[in-house]
């Protein structure tokens, strides 16, 4: 199997308060390519089954503690979604 390589840490196209990482290799402006992505809160993708932002796309992601006004810049908001992604994809290749 090959390892998954996701980005680094990456400003959202259009919403340069969140942060993201994607999948390297496809579209970084698909969010259904997005593994990682903080608001306020930050989550990981659960599965790699392709998902649209529907009201239904939230159970495809593991929501973790609510982070503070930095957003996406938030360090700890990015530890937490670093440590998950580690633990649902062990080989997972983090930039």
């Amino acid at each position: 199997m090959t390892a998954i390589k996701v980005s680094k840490w990456i400003a959202v196209p259009g919403a340069r308060h969140c942060a993201m990482r994607y999948i390297l290799g496809t579209d970084k402006n698909q969010a259904e390519n997005r593994v990682a992505f903080i608001e306020k809160t930050p989550r990981v993708r659960k599965s790699f089954i392709p998902c649209l932002w529907t009201k239904d796309a939230a159970m495809n992601w593991e929501f973790g503690p609510k982070g503070n006004d930095e957003y996406g810049k938030n360090i700890n908001s990015r530890r937490w979604c670093d440590n998950m992604l580690k633990e649902l994809y062990p080989g997972i290749m983090l930039k």
